[in-house]
């Protein structure tokens, strides 16, 4: 009886021991695992920012490029206009030519 006793003492200290290190063990994980889940979400903070900055970057290139656009534009009339009234004073000319002639 005491030699089954003393067994079963000795199995609950071990019971005992391995628990305490499995939840150490779980402690370690659980701190290995909280330290990757904050490099992840720092990495992708990181990669959010920089998601960002690009599509700010790219904004900013279409609003230049859409000025430089513009400004072409802009310019295409006026020479345009430039060419019509040209044309009409030219044509203007002429009738008055032919009037004379």
């Amino acid at each position: 009886q005491e030699e089954a006793e003393r067994k079963v003492d000795e199995e609950a200290k071990l019971d005992a021991i391995y628990a305490g290190i499995d939840e150490k063990k779980q402690e370690e994980f659980n701190k290995e695992l909280q330290q990757e889940v904050q490099t992840a979400q720092e990495a992708s903070a990181r990669w959010q920012e920089e998601a960002e900055r690009k599509v700010d970057e790219e904004a900013k290139l279409d609003a230049i490029y859409a000025g430089i656009d513009e400004k072409k534009q802009e310019e295409f009339n006026k020479e345009l206009q430039q060419e019509v009234q040209t044309a009409q004073e030219a044509s203007a000319r002429w009738q008055e030519e032919a009037e004379r002639k």
